[in-house]
């Protein structure tokens, strides 16, 4: 069925995104549509500052940016001015469908006024579960939400779409694709190699072992944030020859901690939040990563780097299973075990970093496209 070719139409689509990672993984998805489609990208702005970036980056711009933080400055005001403002936009757009992402406050909104204005929604990476509503918190009660309202549910992996299996959402609302962020990513490494510019050269770092660490998740915040920066400590005076290379989450709960436990280690590089050209060209330059990030868990097993997953759950299990990734939590104990058994067993994680990429093949945007030429053809 997906070799069927269709010409472009006048089906207008509007994709919706306010965060970073929303707008990473739907930039290769808009670029994909406008093949065939009138096509919109409409930024609420949520996270306005960290989001123009990446549309400079990708050399993609929001046809309509909502600027909701401008008077929104939790997640109810967040939502309650996106609710009033998406939809001026759906009644001006008149869309025949939207597409949101993942389980942000954006998707959300995007998804529940298509519902009230009974506009067809796709959700892009359906199906992540943790199976607890509190963590992460709240984005599993978004995704469970989203999946409920969705028409069509795009999956990245067979355990996300059995997971809906599960749910009972039907099986015609269900198409497994793989995962954006892998598009995303391939497409911004083809930039790096393309251009000069260098996050080692600017910061005239010199050629050594280096290891990634993010972490900034809402469940981190207080003690298990503490175990995490003593492990980090431990493990950096011991391997004096590693640096470590942090960017540190502007929230206070973190900032102000992981300054004052780690600012005079001599092979421990803070610095500012990255951008994503930095972000990716680091994690190709890295050994490993330790993060509590969803995205990079996606996103290292295709640069062959193992992920030490910094959250006592995860909804993207495949890379657990897969050992692409090894989840530990908070605990110190653990998190210096397995990093210890990286660094020095050479033949583990020579087996660790042959592993196939269980997220995705770079083609999900192409595939997505397709069935949804399908859909309006049928």
């Amino acid at each position: 069925m997906y070799n069927m070719c269709m010409k472009k139409t006048e089906k207008k689509i509007l994709l919706i995104v306010g965060t970073r990672p929303e707008a990473i993984k739907m930039i290769p998805l808009f670029k994909e549509l406008k093949k065939s489609f009138n096509v919109s990208l409409i930024s609420t702005g949520q996270h306005r500052e960290t989001i123009q970036p990446i549309f400079k980056f990708f050399n993609v711009f929001p046809d309509k940016d909502l600027d909701l933080l401008k008077t929104s400055k939790n997640l109810e005001d967040i939502c309650s001015s996106g609710i009033s403002e998406l939809k001026k936009v759906y009644e001006r757009e008149n869309p025949d469908l939207v597409l949101v992402q993942g389980d942000t406050i954006t998707a959300f909104i995007g998804a529940f006024v298509s519902m009230l204005n009974k506009i067809p929604v796709g959700h892009v990476e359906a199906g992540l579960r943790t199976g607890d509503i509190s963590s992460p918190f709240p984005e599993e009660a978004s995704r469970q939400l989203i999946s409920r309202i969705a028409e069509m549910n795009f999956c990245p992996t067979d355990a996300s779409v059995k997971n809906l299996l599960n749910e009972n959402v039907p099986e015609q609302k269900i198409i497994m694709t793989g995962n954006t962020v892998i598009d995303a990513l391939e497409e911004a490494v083809h930039i790096l190699n393309s251009g000069n510019d260098s996050f080692f050269k600017n910061n005239n770092l010199e050629d050594m072992t280096n290891v990634l660490i993010t972490c900034h998740r809402r469940e981190n915040f207080g003690k298990p944030l503490q175990n995490i920066l003593n492990a980090i400590k431990e493990l950096a005076l011991k391997y004096s020859n590693i640096r470590f290379i942090f960017p540190v989450h502007p929230n206070p709960n973190v900032k102000n901690k992981v300054e004052e436990d780690l600012k005079d280690i001599k092979n421990i590089f803070l610095t500012r939040p990255l951008n994503y050209s930095d972000l990716v060209e680091i994690m190709t330059k890295s050994k490993l990563i330790l993060s509590d990030s969803g995205g990079i868990q996606e996103e290292a097993p295709s640069l062959n780097v193992p992920v030490i997953v910094l959250r006592e759950s995860t909804e993207r299990p495949e890379g657990i299973t897969n050992k692409n990734a090894f989840l530990v939590g908070s605990n110190k104990k653990e998190i210096i075990s397995v990093f210890e058994n990286l660094i020095e067993n050479k033949d583990f994680y020579g087996d660790i970093i042959s592993k196939k990429n269980p997220y995705g093949d770079g083609f999900a945007s192409e595939k997505i496209r397709k069935h949804i030429e399908l859909y309006f053809n049928e």
